[in-house]
């Protein structure tokens, strides 16, 4: 395998394939990880594909790639439970990484339903056992209650590697569509108010003088006159504070952090806050900051949606950073003129 070399082509992607396909996928038909679907671009064969693939293997990931991208095939695709798409050109190196995760997520998917068929398997066998001896009725209740409630966690534990799957499935594949900054912002702040409710937010972008920009924003219930300055004050003070801590960082009481949010900015200083930096290379491409009034704090899983969100908008923005710097090498990375 030479990692670097190009797909820019459907033959050529096909060969990134064979070169790959001994290392990361398996032969077995009977235990096949990944279905890998290639096309020109969105047609009813493509689709059809997919469909064959899906039936005939409902429990593996799926890997759509095309020439071109179109937003009815990416929500067919996530209908059809696809796990991504991948647009040409695409190097050895990203599809390699693609189909690992890909077969991981498929491999952990049977691992869980192997377990849960095996707890089923356990409490209906102790229901035929104990059953039959009439004076260890008490005992049959509590031992299937006790492997009942066990089963309900595994069932949990999986409803949620399944929602979180979904929702890693859907950002990515909304956000990949985006190839500017500014488009990019905007539909990760829709994305994010769609996904967890009324919020105010900010995207805050590194400049070459050293200092934070505004790049995009939602004013949820901000006082509107006071609404500018306090944005201005959040990036000199709070993007700077969290440029050189990446990952997202929770922030109960504003008014208790007034070295991170700054001074002037007194409606901030009543909210609780959730800010993530964003890296590349070793170095802040963005800080995303969302923030509503303390009383109504963040819980675990609108934490882990934040968390999952952020994280695709940073690989995304990496990418068309990468992109508008290789085909732009004059200009600024960052100008969405």
């Amino acid at each position: 395998m030479v990692l670097g070399c190009s797909g820019r082509t459907l033959a050529s992607v096909e060969q990134l394939l064979v070169s790959v396909h001994c290392s990361l996928v398996r032969t077995d038909a009977r235990n096949i990880d990944i279905g890998v679907v290639v096309g020109a671009a969105d047609s009813a064969a493509l689709r059809d594909r997919i469909a064959q693939v899906r039936t005939t293997h409902p429990d593996i990931a799926i890997i759509a790639i095309v020439e071109r991208g179109s937003i009815d095939l990416a929500s067919y695709c996530m209908q059809q439970g696809v796990a991504d798409i991948l647009e040409l050109p695409v190097t050895t190196h990203e599809l390699s990484k693609q189909l690992l995760l890909a077969a991981a997520k498929t491999r952990d998917a049977r691992k869980l339903r192997a377990l849960s068929a095996k707890r089923a398997l356990r409490i209906r066998d102790l229901k035929r056992q104990l059953t039959t001896n009439q004076d260890s009725v008490q005992q049959v209740g509590d031992v299937c209650e006790s492997l009942a409630n066990g089963y309900r966690v595994v069932a949990d534990q999986f409803g949620h590697q399944i929602r979180t799957a979904q929702l890693i499935t859907e950002v990515q594949t909304l956000l990949r569509l985006e190839l500017d900054v500014e488009s990019l912002l905007r539909t990760t702040l829709e994305f994010m108010l769609r996904k967890v409710g009324a919020v105010n937010a900010a995207i805050f972008l590194p400049s070459s003088c050293g200092d934070f920009t505004l790049g995009a924003y939602v004013n949820y219930d901000c006082p509107r006159d006071a609404a500018q300055h306090m944005l201005e004050d959040l990036c000199h003070a709070l993007a700077p504070a969290f440029e050189h801590r990446p990952g997202l960082h929770i922030i109960a009481d504003g008014g208790k952090s007034p070295h991170l949010i700054g001074e002037q900015t007194g409606f901030v200083a009543e909210s609780t806050l959730a800010v993530h930096s964003a890296a590349s290379d070793g170095e802040c491409i963005a800080v995303l900051a969302i923030f509503r009034d303390k009383r109504q704090p963040f819980d675990d899983n609108t934490i882990e949606t934040v968390r999952i969100i952020a994280d695709r908008f940073g690989d995304q923005l990496t990418r068309v950073i990468k992109t508008n710097t290789r085909h732009k090498p004059a200009r600024d990375a960052w100008d969405v003129a």
